[in-house]
């Protein structure tokens, strides 16, 4: 079945640094991106191409170019359980890892589908900010966070009702082991003599913080 070793050893090898690349953790992105923030490299090129996709790829097909080298047969079964891999396993081994070794910070998940945020003109002078955020801590013991909205996905706009609601923060939560809980934000926010904007968000991203340690979900 194995033609060449040392070309399915290099298959194997890359294919494994891809998975790793590419565990969502502990970060909400890619690891691979988190190693490009660190390193001061940019995220994205041109009008929105992701730097890390690139890579990504490129790991890819390097992998499945030595792995039709190093097989004799059955390369079309060996590209097929390699996608499927590297969809599938990043975040189910992320999950895992979550729910059963984790602990603190590490072991917090939040779920996007079921958080939201909106800003409305209650008055001349007055917005009315109100978040609705589902998170939920795998580990054994309880867990106070510091907790900001996250508008890394703003595109540069100046004002974003992540923005206008971190201005009453840091919002400090406690999280039950084992337990997932729904918080909700309600804050006034004065709009006299000032820019603003209103409006809806399901898009919700934020930045928890224990103890120095911070994440980005």
């Amino acid at each position: 079945m194995i033609k060449d070793i040392r070309y399915f050893v290099i298959a194997i090898s890359i294919f494994l640094l891809l998975i790793i690349l590419n565990l969502p953790f502990p970060n909400e992105y890619p690891l691979i991106e988190h190693v490009l923030i660190n390193l001061n490299l940019p995220t994205r090129v041109g009008t929105g191409i992701y730097v890390s996709g690139l890579i990504s790829i490129c790991l890819l097909l390097f992998s499945l170019y030595f792995i039709s080298k190093g097989l004799k047969r059955f390369h079309f079964i060996a590209f097929v359980i390699m996608f499927v891999l590297v969809g599938w396993l990043p975040p189910a081994a992320v999950e895992s890892y979550q729910k059963t070794v984790a602990s603190g910070i590490d072991a917090v998940v939040f779920n996007h589908n079921e958080s939201e945020c909106h800003i409305e003109l209650i008055d001349d002078t007055t917005l009315n900010g109100q978040c609705k955020l589902s998170l939920q801590n795998f580990g054994k013991e309880d867990i106070e966070l510091s907790l900001l909205l996250d508008d890394r996905y703003s595109n540069g706009a100046p004002i974003t009702i992540a923005s206008l609601i971190n201005e009453a923060g840091p919002f400090s939560i406690k999280l039950k082991g084992q337990q997932d809980e729904v918080f909700f934000i309600d804050i006034n926010i004065n709009a006299a003599d000032r820019d603003y904007i209103v409006g809806r968000s399901d898009m919700v991203n934020i930045v928890i913080e224990v103890d120095g340690g911070q994440r980005w979900l």
